[in-house]
């Protein structure tokens, strides 16, 4: 299957080729996303998750692949997509942190929140990617243990 920039290009996209993989990096995408889908005037509860989403994928990008590193947001008639990419071709894998873990919420957040979510190798890394919706009603249920590779 095609990643979803590929099957769907957005109305609107914007680029941020050069993110940073220091500390700053979940910032500055939080920043480029929100500024952007604030431009294109997405609803202000719909663009927070789109930007916790970005943060949680960079976040996972600095921790786990090394650069160069690039963020994508695009939007669609109903949903925001975004992709990071990275040099590391180990994706994601969704697990269920114990209650006392201090860390490694991040991927079942997306899994939570996102209408979808998935990755693919693009070497010499990979693109981690989610999809939000625009429109009510339109959140899927869990998808653990689904096929990752898109």
């Amino acid at each position: 299957m095609l990643p979803p920039s590929s099957r769907s290009p957005g109305l609107r996209t914007a680029i941020l080729s050069d993110l940073p993989s220091a500390g700053t990096a979940s910032a500055e995408g939080r920043r480029f996303v929100a500024e952007h889908l604030h431009r294109w005037a997405v609803p202000s509860q719909v663009a927070d998750t789109a930007v916790l989403l970005t943060s949680e994928i960079i976040t996972n990008a600095v921790r786990y692949g090394p650069p160069p590193m690039c963020l994508q947001v695009s939007l669609s008639a109903d949903r925001i997509l975004v992709e990071v990419t990275d040099s590391n071709p180990v994706v994601p894998v969704l697990t269920r942190p114990d209650f006392e873990a201090l860390g490694g919420r991040g991927m079942w957040l997306i899994d939570t929140l996102a209408a979808d979510w998935g990755s693919h190798l693009q070497p010499p890394g990979k693109i981690v990617w989610c999809e939000v919706s625009i429109g009510p009603g339109q959140h899927r249920p869990s998808a653990a243990g689904r096929d990752q590779q898109r």
